[in-house]
């Protein structure tokens, strides 16, 4: 924690990088059947496939 006077909040700016954070979740999402899956109610969802199937961990797709 970083206490900085006059700054409310702190954020990532852009997304360079997260697919290296998430790498095991975009390689998933690219197996998804549509390109604009949100992972929740969608038939053919690799990620929600993945999470019943005990290959991904579902703490780790919430974050």
């Amino acid at each position: 924690m970083i206490d900085v006077p006059e700054m409310r909040e702190f954020a990532i700016s852009g997304t360079e990088g997260l697919d290296e954070v998430f790498e095991d979740i975009a390689e998933l999402f690219a197996k998804c059947r549509f390109r604009d899956c949100t992972h929740t109610v969608e038939p053919g969802c690799a990620v929600r496939e993945a999470v019943t199937n005990g290959i991904l961990d579902e703490r780790r797709l919430r974050n």
